[in-house]
């Protein structure tokens, strides 16, 4: 072993804790006492390790730089800034909290109490949790165990709320939507049962055609004056007139038709919304895939608050 691997492999040794000479021979399995001997008498005269008269050798530690003014100036910038944007996150989505809780809130209270009530719980939400992170650098872990439960409760209380909130302002197009679907399925049924009358009224039509037809032949075989020449021809008048009366139902019914028709290349088409969209595709309910990412959400806006309250309070440079 040379005298620069001796060397290397004491600095490494001596970063533990602190050596005898013969320690530091039998931990490193020197062989040559000479080549020690140099070795620590270089590295003290570097004043890499200390000799304490004691035969206990131990590393110096070469004292950390300050840091400079402009690297600190620099990194208390950053830190009030992202404090700044903690406390905007905070603010914005406490606001939205609110407005979701009142939201829902005045379903069952007068405006004023509503509103009062969604104030008074996102304030609570946001203070509670600055003070829980306040009494655990204290270390008064009762009073913030104490703190967190009820924070839990109004914090589950408001992320219900909002995703209600959330879903009723939703609700209101998925009605509308189920509203067109109806109006075109009425007009279908309508198109069908005008279809369905003309196709009845075709075949009276056919009928009564056949029998014109046949009456038109019988009526050669007669003779003109006679009772049965007389008979037939005011049997083939009377189809005639029937056939002519159907067939101007017909034509009603066809223009009836054609005005459903119409009607229906007017209608609003209603595109397959998201939750449509990824019921068809992967086969989960629409209704499920509302109500998580409506969740999703909820946890969002009213978990941002509290922690970006205690961020813009409590972070600081280490």
């Amino acid at each position: 072993m040379t005298e620069q691997e001796i060397r290397v492999k004491i600095l490494d040794l001596l970063k533990s804790g602190e050596f005898t000479r013969q320690q530091i021979k039998e931990a490193l399995w020197i062989e040559s006492d000479r080549k020690l001997d140099n070795v620590l008498k270089e590295l003290r005269g570097s004043k890499l390790i200390y000799y304490n008269g004691n035969g206990i050798y131990s590393l110096i530690e070469k004292p950390k730089k300050p840091r400079s003014k402009k690297a600190k100036s620099k990194s208390t910038a950053s830190i009030i800034l992202l404090r700044i944007i903690f406390g905007i996150l905070s603010v914005g989505a406490s606001a939205v909290s609110i407005r979701n809780t009142s939201r829902y809130l005045l379903e069952s209270y007068p405006l004023m109490w509503g509103m009062s009530i969604s104030i008074l719980m996102s304030l609570f939400m946001v203070s509670a949790a600055s003070m829980m992170v306040y009494f655990s650098q204290k270390r008064h872990y009762i009073k913030a165990s104490g703190l967190g439960v009820l924070w839990l409760i109004v914090t589950v209380y408001s992320m219900a709320s909002t995703s209600i909130g959330m879903y009723n302002n939703q609700k209101e197009s998925f009605v509308k939507k189920a509203t067109i679907e109806k109006v075109d399925n009425s007009n279908e049924m309508v198109y069908n049962e005008y279809q369905k009358q003309a196709e009845g009224i075709q075949k009276l039509i056919d009928d009564k055609t056949v029998t014109l037809q046949r009456l038109n032949t019988e009526i050669e075989g007669y003779e003109a004056g006679s009772k049965q020449y007389a008979n037939t021809s005011w049997s083939i008048t009377v189809a005639e007139r029937y056939i002519e009366a159907k067939q101007k139902e017909l034509n009603e019914l066809t223009e009836k038709r054609v005005a459903v028709i119409s009607k229906n290349e007017t209608t609003e088409v209603i595109a397959k919304d998201f939750y449509e969209q990824m019921e068809e595709l992967f086969g989960i309910q629409a209704a499920l895939v509302q109500f998580i990412l409506s969740l999703m959400a909820s946890i969002f806006i009213d978990i941002i608050a509290p922690i970006g309250a205690s961020l813009a309070l409590f972070l600081k440079e280490e």
